[in-house]
């Protein structure tokens, strides 16, 4: 699959051809947390990534995130809230 740079707060990422930005922050300098929806073996996910400044300027994604398909999403949210009660 090829890759593709998009633009986002003024920094490019690095993502695939189908993927949709859905938004991400800054944490650290050089390092992101980007939230992609992507197509994977025949289904949609969405992507939870660290992305770090490459030399070049943009922004790579890393090994380090987790992927959730999207008909989980609901529950992946629920935990989140449960979290945000503590």
């Amino acid at each position: 699959m090829a890759n593709k740079t998009k633009s986002l707060d003024k920094k490019s990422l690095v993502v695939e051809d189908d993927a949709t930005i859905l938004g991400s922050f800054q944490k650290g300098k050089v390092t992101r947390i980007v939230v992609v929806a992507k197509m994977w073996k025949d289904q949609l996910y969405m992507d939870f990534r660290q992305f770090h400044m490459g030399d070049d300027g943009t922004y790579h994604p890393t090994k380090k995130g987790f992927m959730i398909p999207y008909n989980q999403i609901g529950d992946f949210f629920d935990m989140i809230n449960n979290i945000s009660k503590v």
